[in-house]
Order: C-alpha cells, then sequence, then structure tokens
C-alpha cells in the first residue's frame, strides 16, 4: 500500500500501471497511475519525484509484462496525499509500428522497479476512399453539355469522417450544376466541391456534374476525394476521365435562287472560325466547291454562289 516501508531488491519498488496509449501523429500519448509514497504532513520536504520511462516493443514478453527493446521517453510525477501519481505523458512513437509500450519507475534514490504490463498501441481507425469517374458523352460538340457521374466509395473497414470531393474542371469545360446524393455540391471559380460529411464503411455516394464544352480537342477532367480519416490506400483517391471535343456540323442549310445566282445560308457552329462549301449536280455526290468561306460573327451564315449555269439544278452540302 501507498507509505509502507519497502524491504527488498531495489527497496520493491512499484512498477507503473499503464491505463492506455494512443497515437497522435509521430507520438505517443500513454496514460496510467504510479503508486508511490505520499508527502509526509509532518516533514517539511521537497516533493517526492519519481522518474517514469517508458519503452517500445515488437512483441510482448510471454509473460505479459515488459521488456525495454528501444527507449521511447520519461516524465516525472508527484504522488498525491493518497500515494497515488497520475499522468498522461506525449513522447515519441519510435520506429515501431503499433509497438507494445512498458514502463518502469525511479525512485529519487536510483531505485528502479520491474517493467510493467506491456499495452499495444491500437489499431488506427482506417477508411478506404475509393473515387470513379464517367461521362455521359466521350465526343462532344462545342456548345453541348455533358455530365460527369463521379461516385465515392468507403471500401474500409471503418467510418470516413469530413468526406470532400473537389473537380477542378480544366480549360475547356464550363460549370453548369451539380448535385450529390448526400451532403451539398457546388461550383465557383471553376472548381466544384461537394462535403458529403462522414460515409460509413461500406457506404457509397454519387455526385453529378454538368459541363458546358467550349474547346476542341482532348480534355482532361480529373476528381479527387479526401476526408480526415486515415486512408491506407490514397492512390484509388483520384480519378480521370478524358473527351473529346468536336464542331458539330452546321445545319439549317437553305438554298434560294436569287437571279443567276444561288443564296446559300445557315446556322452558325460555335467555335468555328471557317466552312467549306460542297457542291454538285447530282445528289450525294457533292465536293469542295468552296473553302474557307469565312464565319461572320453572327447567328447565321451567308454564301453567294454566282458560278451557276441556268436550268441546271444543284445539290449543296
Amino acid at each position: 500500500p501507498p507509505g509502507s516501508p519497502h524491504i527488498g531488491h531495489n527497496m520493491l519498488q512499484s512498477f507503473p500501471q499503464l491505463s492506455s496509449v494512443e497515437a497522435s501523429g509521430t507520438n505517443l500519448v500513454i496514460s496510467g497511475t504510479l503508486v508511490g509514497m505520499p508527502p509526509n504532513p509532518l516533514v517539511a520536504a521537497p516533493p517526492i519525484e519519481y522518474r517514469v520511462e517508458f519503452f517500445g516493443n515488437a512483441s510482448a514478453d510471454p509473460s505479459g509484462y515488459g521488456q525495454g527493446q528501444e527507449f521511447l521517453g520519461w516524465t516525472m510525477v508527484t504522488p498525491n496525499s493518497d500515494g497515488i501519481a497520475s499522468f498522461a505523458s506525449t513522447v515519441p512513437a519510435g520506429t515501431q509500428t503499433r509497438p507494445f509500450v512498458t514502463a518502469t519507475a525511479t525512485d529519487p534514490n536510483g531505485n528502479t522497479s520491474e517493467f510493467s504490463s506491456a499495452i499495444q498501441v491500437p489499431e488506427a481507425p482506417s477508411a478506404d476512399l475509393s473515387v470513379t469517374d464517367s461521362v455521359s458523352n466521350a465526343t462532344a460538340a462545342i456548345g453541348s453539355h455533358v455530365t460527369y457521374t463521379i461516385t465515392i466509395a468507403n471500401d474500409g473497414k471503418d467510418s470516413a469522417s469530413g468526406v470532400a470531393l473537389s473537380d477542378v474542371l480544366p480549360a475547356g469545360l464550363v460549370f453548369v450544376s451539380a448535385t450529390t446524393s448526400r451532403g451539398a455540391a457546388a461550383g465557383a471559380g471553376g472548381t466544384v466541391t461537394s462535403d458529403l460529411g462522414d460515409l460509413a464503411d461500406g457506404a457509397t455516394a454519387k455526385v453529378t456534374i454538368v459541363v458546358s464544352v467550349t474547346k476542341v480537342g482532348t480534355i482532361i477532367n480529373t476528381a479527387s476525394v479526401a476526408s480526415s480519416s486515415t486512408d491506407p490506400n490514397p492512390a484509388n483517391n483520384t480519378a480521370t476521365v478524358s473527351i473529346n471535343g468536336t464542331l458539330a456540323a452546321p445545319s439549317s442549310l437553305t438554298a434560294k435562287l436569287d437571279g443567276t445566282a444561288i443564296n446559300l445560308n445557315w446556322a452558325a457552329v460555335p467555335g468555328a472560325l471557317a466552312y467549306n462549301v460542297y457542291r454538285s449536280t447530282v445528289s450525294g455526290a457533292e465536293t469542295l466547291f468552296q473553302p474557307g468561306v469565312p464565319a461572320s460573327g453572327s447567328s447565321a451564315i451567308d454564301f453567294r454562289d454566282d458560278k451557276v449555269d441556268p436550268g441546271q439544278s444543284y445539290y449543296y452540302e
């Protein structure tokens, strides 16, 4: 009991009783108590301090008590009037993964206890988030809308906290709208974000992003997911999908006879800089007739064909 005479090897110094050990970044927080000599209220003397040392071990001794393979750190403790000293000490985690932690106590006279029982660092909560992305149309004309469907899954054994999706839209895509199966989604400044909250193990969430295509060529879009939980497999936290932006075919082509010429008119194509006119006297056999008709900037394009023969039929594309 606290305050009783200690007679024997190392004065039978008590070893610490470890109650918990938790990982905190690159450190360990070790909690427990030590039974020691309480202060003597009848004697004016400095408080009695004990040095508690902590050790990491790759495995626990078969006896359940410990060894001291790797020194981690130490703390000084002072028993209260009941002879009990409590501690919650932060020390470096050392080089071992999830070590078994032990401790010893040394009194002011250098008497050191046996090793305490071993307590292992618990496995950190682990959530394996993954993200996949698909697109509604891999070949899309300028001015058209495409929809990205992004699926976030938690394949880990624990819940993922504070799950958030981010999609920085590349050049060639303009945000139109975003919806999500949970939480909220919004687009601002070319970035779409979605706060999905906590995602239980085995659960999924879906974010749908609608964009407008604004350029010709390959457009690569990447979505990524993150959370405040430990993720042992960050390699599957991003997904990339490509589309090919194209020019739409001209539409609403009309041809009207105007005296000795034929006037053509068609709807302007977003992104087009020039147009090629094809002509034939036989339907389906049109060949290039006039290349590089410039875009006018208006909603319709006009072209006058004055190289026609009276009484001849012409077909245009």
